[in-house]
């Protein structure tokens, strides 16, 4: 075999050596192609389970389901943790529960055994926090927006971290974010959030257009019948 056949034969080795390399590197580049997207569609499945699971413990819980409720209904009455009932809860007594500071003296009531009971616990506690009688619905109140705005700060700090996806959580609460938004809630919710240190549940709020201004805060909705909860 003279070297000139050697020589060709040689080449065509080589170049099939190649050919062959480059066709394995396309198909290993195409598997980790393969293997990206799958791990990507699973984590995404991963983040909308997480979210679905975060917004089913909102709506599924006493407390936070009140709060919403609460957002939608007007005198409607609700079962407490300790088996009790409270009164019929209104807009504006929702609203006056959720103050940060007390006034000097009890609004709209001009019973002067009422008045000196509040004045007494004014002065017993020394303190410019709002205070409720024995019996007030407000501490009721507080406690189930507490866990609504504790609800919020969790997710919003599920979403820095990418465990959720803000896309999958804004269409179950877009309604009553809505209400949240309008001048007479924010009015009383906002202050509530910024004295008690609800930064991350104020910035999940901020998501939404309505809450940031984007769209207009005058839409309302009819004020539904009391209900009675059980």
């Amino acid at each position: 075999m003279s070297q000139d056949l050697k020589d060709y034969f040689q080449l065509g080795a080589w170049g099939v050596a190649i050919i062959g390399g480059l066709i394995a590197a396309f198909k290993a580049v195409a598997e980790m192609r393969r293997s990206n997207e799958q791990r990507r569609e699973d984590m995404r499945w991963k983040q909308a389970e997480m979210a679905k699971k975060c917004i089913d413990e909102i709506f599924s819980n006493a407390n936070t389901r009140a709060a919403l409720r609460m957002l939608d209904w007007t005198g409607s009455i609700y079962a407490k943790p300790d088996n009790t009932k409270t009164g019929r809860i209104t807009h504006e007594s929702r609203r006056l529960a959720l103050r940060t500071k007390d006034p000097t003296s009890l609004p709209g009531n001009d019973s002067p055994l009422i008045r000196d009971a509040y004045e007494e616990h004014r002065q017993v506690l020394r303190t410019d926090d709002p205070i409720f009688l024995p019996g007030d619905d407000g501490p009721f109140i507080r406690d189930a927006y507490d866990q609504l705005f504790d609800e919020f700060e969790r997710l919003e700090h599920f979403i820095r971290i990418k465990l959720i996806l803000f896309e999958d959580v804004r269409q179950r609460l877009s309604y009553y974010i809505d209400k949240l938004a309008l001048q007479e809630e924010r009015a009383a919710i906002q202050p509530f959030l910024q004295e008690y240190g609800f930064t991350l549940a104020q910035d999940f709020l901020t998501r939404f257009p309505v809450w940031t201004g984007a769209t207009s805060q005058n839409t309302s909705h009819p004020t539904k019948e009391p209900k009675h909860l059980t």
